[in-house]
């Protein structure tokens, strides 16, 4: 399966947490009140702040939603390995595109082999 993830940096409160260094529980209205303008900006003069929430996101979604690595399926089903590029978009976010590889699916040859061969596949 191929996927690409863009988690959205600008609007997430952990980017404004890691970029004040002060993570506590109640951090979900910090910041709540600021303007789409004064978050943008914030964005873009924290970016090892936007680093750390987009390892977070890229990490979160491969141990909760793939759970890679774990006995139980994900939510796609058995995730038995991932590859993942990281790219920078124009304005300078990340954004990761994934292969992941799912337990009882065909392989990459047997899919080619099935979609040259076979009409309704």
């Amino acid at each position: 399966m191929f996927i690409s993830l863009s988690p959205a940096d600008v609007d997430h409160p952990l980017v404004r947490l890691y970029a004040e260094g002060d993570i506590d529980s109640g951090f979900l209205d910090r910041g709540v009140g600021l303007s789409e303008w004064r978050r943008k900006l914030l964005a873009a003069k924290n970016l090892a702040a936007c680093t750390l929430f987009f390892d977070k996101m890229i990490t979160s979604f491969i141990n909760i939603v793939l759970r890679y690595g774990r006995e139980e399926p994900g939510i796609y089903g058995r995730c038995t390995a991932y590859y993942g590029m990281v790219e920078a978009q124009g304005k300078g976010t990340l954004h990761c595109h994934l292969l992941i590889w799912l337990d009882g699916h065909l392989s990459p040859h047997d899919t080619k082999v099935a979609m040259l061969n076979d009409a309704t596949y």
